[in-house]
């Protein structure tokens, strides 16, 4: 069973202060989507982050020292995630990382995070994939799997009366975790999926895949 996650990061806040004695500030990374498909949603987030981090510094801090958000644009790419990711781990020496937002990015970022025993929480990505992470216990995510979703989707459907459906989902980890997890709920409750249709993002037109 995984660890409690506020306990992990204390401890490793605690690691960290222990071996950085004299250390001003304690960085806390952030992984978000500032740019790309899902831009829109990443400045709010980060807002969010800045606020808990002036009120816990407000407070006192953690130990005795303030907190520092240190943000790193992903542009809602998993290349872009994983080296964002390497910064942060490398450069910033953060114990821990809030994101990404996407599941690709936050897979991607986590080939860097675990060897590097630092904890990744993602707010928003919810693959069936990630659970199945080689993680060591330090990938969490604060969001409801695909794995869940994809089943109330299949039941929500057929409640519905909807006895025969075709799927079209976005090519990522997010998209194809979901339609996965729909089509095999959809026909074991006794459904038909008719076509499970894959698209690129940013395509001037989905005809092809709609026809």
């Amino acid at each position: 069973m995984k660890k409690v996650v506020t306990l992990l990061i204390i401890g490793l806040v605690i690691g960290l202060s222990i071996s950085a004695v004299g250390a001003e500030k304690i960085k806390i990374g952030a992984l978000m989507s500032l740019t790309g498909p899902l831009g829109p949603y990443g400045p709010p987030i980060v807002n969010g982050a800045k606020l808990a981090v002036e009120q816990i510094n407000a407070a006192g801090g953690v130990l005795g020292k303030e907190l520092e958000l240190v943000v790193r644009d992903t542009a809602t790419s998993p290349d872009v995630g994983r080296d964002a990711a390497r910064k942060l781990v490398e450069l910033d020496h953060v114990p821990a990382i809030v994101g990404a937002l996407s599941s690709g990015v936050t897979i991607a970022a986590s080939s860097v995070t675990i060897p590097a025993e630092v904890v990744l929480i993602s707010p928003a990505s919810t693959s069936p994939a990630i659970p199945a992470l080689k993680d060591n216990d330090y990938v969490f995510r604060t969001v409801v799997s695909d794995a869940v979703q994809g089943i109330v989707l299949a039941r929500m459907a057929l409640l519905l009366n909807y006895q025969k459906v075709s799927v079209i989902y976005v090519n990522n980890a997010y998209g194809k975790g979901l339609a996965d997890v729909f089509k095999k709920n959809f026909e074991s409750y006794g459904g038909k999926v008719l076509a499970v249709v894959p698209y690129e993002e940013n395509k001037p037109s989905y005809r092809g895949e709609v026809y």
